[in-house]
């Protein structure tokens, strides 16, 4: 099955899938009016988890049938892209946060004894290099860090695809790419459980190479998933592989909501009881047959997910900045809905207008 424009049009879902993630992490840092069915930070976490995964998921997705060239200048070039993309509107929320971080106070103040620290932690925050550093990486822009995290993953897209690729040549990729994956989630499992006693929000949660497995993972799926269809999933009806995949859709989502409240090992928080149902959900909505794809891929959500990046580096601003405005604490439930609401659709507009002045700026560079 050659990967063609409509067989890519399929993984539109996963932009819906991407929103709902991102929601759950919006729900916990606007949890000052939690309401007691929501997940918290479970929800959040899962989601930070997902956003790993998806990536590797979508990176071997959309480089199947490439030729892919692993030189330092594909690298480069990659990379370069992707900070072209994701800096301007990341820089311009973090000098936002400098209004409130101390630093614009110290300078009105004339304290420039100061501004050392602060100072500091902007410029690796500038450069994107916060998760490198055991404290303080979630100033000014708290969601930052996740970008520089990130960046390191997109570090091993080529070599990665470039395995990959070698692995679909052989005649037991399935089996190769299923060892590869089991070999990775343990050594995800061992490493958290290794780390168990160290500052595990740091070594576990932020320290980039620790995101790796998750990143790894998710390529394995694509791949997985697509040699599934060609080898496999043939041999079914269209009439039976719809009431599948539409069972399984239902099923995967019941399973990524549901493990949210189960109990867990507080080592496993960060990473290791998420990446079981992340598995489902991706291997299961990335194939894209069944009804709720079929609903994901309706263009509101679709467009939706297409500004969830956005929503992600501007919602904390938004929240902090309301909170501040209104200056009382949402106690009620009247209060705390409208709190919710009233700055996700805030996060929401804020976020389309930022998403098309991306496009038309990039627009203009092609032209």
């Amino acid at each position: 099955m050659a990967i063609t424009e409509k067989n890519r049009n399929r993984a539109e879902q996963l932009q819906f899938l991407r929103f709902l993630a991102f929601l759950f992490i919006f729900l916990w840092h606007a949890d000052d009016w939690s309401l007691p069915f929501l997940p918290r930070d479970n929800g959040a976490a899962n989601g930070v988890a997902f956003f790993f995964m998806l990536s590797g998921a979508v990176t071997g997705y959309s480089s199947l049938q490439k030729e892919i060239k692993c030189t330092p200048r594909e690298i480069g070039s990659y990379l370069s892209g992707k900070v072209k993309k994701i800096y301007p509107l990341y820089i311009t929320t973090t000098l936002i946060t400098v209004s409130y971080s101390g630093i614009a106070k110290f300078i009105v103040t004339q304290n420039y004894g100061e501004l050392t620290v602060p100072v500091t932690h902007l410029c690796k925050s500038i450069l994107l290099l916060q998760s490198w550093f055991p404290k303080y990486y979630f100033t000014f822009n708290g969601v930052g860090w996740f970008l520089s995290t990130i960046l390191f993953l997109y570090l091993f897209k080529f070599p990665l695809i470039f395995i990959a690729e070698k692995i679909r040549k052989s005649n037991y990729n399935l089996y190769l790419f299923g060892i590869f994956m089991i070999l990775i989630l343990g050594a995800i499992i061992g490493y958290n459980y290794l780390t168990q006693n160290t500052n595990m929000e740091y070594w576990q949660y932020i320290f980039p190479p620790a995101r790796l497995g998750e990143y790894i993972i998710g390529i394995c799926i694509s791949n997985i998933i697509y040699l599934f269809e060609n080898k496999n999933y043939k041999y079914f009806s269209n009439e039976f592989k719809g009431i599948l995949c539409s069972l399984l859709e239902i099923g995967s989502i019941m399973l990524w909501i549901c493990n949210m409240y189960l109990p867990m090992e507080y080592w496993e928080y960060r990473i290791v009881h998420w990446i079981i149902p992340n598995i489902v959900l991706i291997a299961i909505f990335i194939h894209g047959k069944g009804i709720i794809s079929n609903l994901f891929r309706k263009k509101v959500l679709v467009y939706l997910g297409d500004i969830s990046f956005e929503c992600f580096l501007i919602h904390q601003i938004v929240i902090y900045f309301y909170k501040q405005s209104i200056d009382v604490d949402a106690t009620e439930i009247v209060g705390r809905l409208f709190s919710i609401i009233f700055c996700l659709i805030l996060t929401i507009m804020i976020a389309n207008i930022a998403h098309g002045k991306a496009n038309e700026s990039s627009l203009a560079q092609k032209a």
